[in-house]
């Protein structure tokens, strides 16, 4: 929804793109739950570059996350209607995080230093390092849309930072986690550094 290269502000011809962008993604989520639901899948998990959640711009705050209302309401209430889990991948943000954003209240840990393990995102140093590095409040919390979804859970996976890391996601059909850190439904998630 930012101005394009060059412009002052949004031209018809970004607000067409935007508008058939969005409704062309809003036909793919709800595709997605359908077919998972009429084929009886036991999970889902969605990939996405853009970090839905990130206030990357202190100066336009959560008003910077507008545009992506449309389908987190897609997603939410595709995600309660589904009643299996889902989960959420996603890079942008580039500094590791796994919650449930869609749950206020909901157990979330948050890479502070670059390599080391995630914090509780309660505990200060992770609250210090969102106020820096972010905006006073942190739009992960606050859930300004008011959802509540229990069967989400969303990963943003660490960045181009050294040291390097990967996500290793377990699927595994006859499991039933519970919803943790590190693990959701058939789901199960590990950090991996590979050897330098």
């Amino acid at each position: 929804m930012d101005p394009w290269y060059g412009v002052p502000g949004m031209s018809s011809e970004q607000q067409n793109e935007v508008a058939t962008r969005t409704a062309a993604t809003l036909r793919w989520i709800e595709t997605a739950y359908n077919r998972a639901t009429t084929k009886g899948y036991i999970g889902m998990v969605i990939l996405t570059q853009a970090d839905m959640w990130d206030v990357d711009d202190a100066k336009a705050g959560a008003a910077h996350l507008s545009g992506y209302k449309p389908y987190l309401d897609k997603i939410a209430e595709g995600t309660k209607a589904y009643g299996m889990p889902v989960l959420m991948l996603m890079g942008d943000s580039h500094t590791y995080r796994s919650d449930n954003p869609l749950m206020k209240g909901a157990p979330c840990a948050i890479e502070v230093e670059s390599g080391k393990p995630a914090v509780a995102c309660s505990e200060s140093r992770a609250e210090a390092m969102l106020a820096e590095r972010k905006s006073p409040t942190d739009a992960y919390g606050t859930q300004p849309h008011g959802y509540s979804v229990p069967n989400f859970h969303r990963i943003v996976v660490h960045g181009e930072t050294m040291p390097l890391e990967w996500l290793k996601l377990r699927i595994d059909p006859s499991a039933n986690h519970t919803h943790g850190l590190n693990t959701f439904g058939p789901f199960s998630w590990e950090r991996v550094q590979p050897p330098m």
